[in-house]
């Protein structure tokens, strides 16, 4: 059998949904405001100019909230041709539908419709748009392996497929609970949505007899009644935990960016030890991150080649902290190790010897948040691939 490997990388977008139309016998009209363009029939002109004005209104305190600004203005939707009431949030389009029929829905309290809506549907046209990794324009990414049976006629390029390994990497993870969550939080004093005593009832009744949902079902819709509004109030919840916990600055999220010092020991040929030291420091919007290590690595040449292989451990503490404060500040950090492998390869570039490396790692750590005279842990670790490259002094 002939074993012909195939890597493919292809592009996928996402369709779901019901089947909708856009009913042509409408006569459909468009206004532009500064961020936003807004479509509507005769029947819905009042609604869409409110809406409008609202968007326009919470605008500025999303985007800044989120400190992230669409590159296109945002299309709204106008329509009421059902008796139903909603709205959708369409990122990859940049797109909001609204039904003009506000929700009467005896599981949340009053709220003023549009304004609720429109600050909810833009906030999740905000918050997924900024946590996208390749923009509105590369929905995912395929890799995909294929192998082939052995051709049985010579004017036959491949055989038939025997084989097929595919590996999503989508654009967007972010779980829907976590999702509408963050969306009904909207942002700092936003008051169009709140925690009320009905949201309050549903999930106060699940924890007290024990039916809390799991992880897998509050991942998904498609449930009744108070099963979709439980994956809604888990998120508002989490949300607003999070918030009052740790501030608002962390709903938006961050990169940790930082300095790092590490010194390395020197090796000999009768001992192929190298030893290391190094300290990490990282900062987020709200959350710094240390790293102290001591590792081992035993090191070795390939025969007449520039390459090399290191296979080794290190140990250390690692510990979580609200920004701005040390951990001699916060009390002891959690210890953890590592597993890692290496290979450097080395070059000579403009008479300066450089190396470039590849190291994949397992880590484990048990970092501590240490925050209003309580500690937090947190499971970090994992299988990281890093890789860079270096001067030789």
């Amino acid at each position: 059998m002939k074993f012909s490997p195939v890597l493919l990388f292809s592009f996928f977008c996402v369709l779901f949904g019901e089947v909708e139309y856009n009913h042509p016998e409408f006569n459909w009209q468009t206004f532009e405001t500064d961020h936003f363009k807004i479509h509507f029939y005769d029947e819905t002109e009042i609604s869409a100019r409110e809406a409008a004005s609202v968007a326009e209104k919470v605008y500025e305190p999303i985007t800044k909230f989120y400190d992230f600004y669409p590159k296109e203005k945002t299309h709204i939707i106008l329509t009421d041709p059902d008796d139903y009431s909603n709205g959708a949030a369409y990122y990859y389009d940049n797109k909001i539908k609204i039904w003009a029929t506000p929700l009467d829905f005896e599981l949340r309290g009053s709220h003023r419709w549009l304004q609720n809506v429109i600050t909810h549907e833009f906030a999740h046209i905000v918050s997924l748009q900024k946590a996208m990794k390749a923009g509105t324009k590369i929905p995912g990414l395929y890799l995909q392996f294929m192998q082939y049976e052995k051709e049985k006629r010579p004017d036959v390029l491949y055989g038939f497929p025997n084989a097929l390994i595919s590996y999503p990497i989508p654009g967007t993870a972010i779980p829907p609970w976590l999702a509408e969550g963050t969306a009904q939080y909207m942002y700092e004093n936003a008051d169009w949505d709140t925690w009320d005593s009905h949201r309050d009832m549903i999930l106060r009744d699940r924890v007290i007899f024990d039916k809390m949902m799991t992880f897998n079902e509050i991942n998904t819709f498609g449930k009744k009644g108070i099963g979709n509004e439980s994956t809604y109030n888990t998120g508002f919840a989490f949300a607003l935990y999070i918030a009052n916990r740790f501030g608002s600055e962390s709903i938006k999220g961050g990169t940790l960016v930082g300095w790092g010092v590490s010194l390395t020991g020197e090796y000999r040929d009768e001992t192929p030890l190298r030893h290391s030291l190094g300290l990490q420091r990282y900062e987020s919007n709200t959350k710094s991150l240390e790293f102290y290590t001591l590792g081992l690595d035993y090191v070795f040449q390939w025969p007449e080649r520039p390459v090399q292989f290191a296979f080794g451990a290190e140990a250390g503490s690692v510990q979580l902290l609200p920004k701005g404060m040390n951990s001699i500040d916060a009390g002891t950090a959690k210890l953890g190790w590592e597993l890692h492998g290496e290979a450097m390869h080395y070059f000579v570039f403009r008479n300066q010897l450089v190396h470039a490396f590849v190291r994949p790692a397992w880590r484990v750590y048990q970092p501590e948040l240490e925050a209003g005279g309580t500690t937090e842990k947190f499971n970090a670790g994992g299988l990281s691939l890093t890789g860079g490259m270096g001067i030789q002094f």
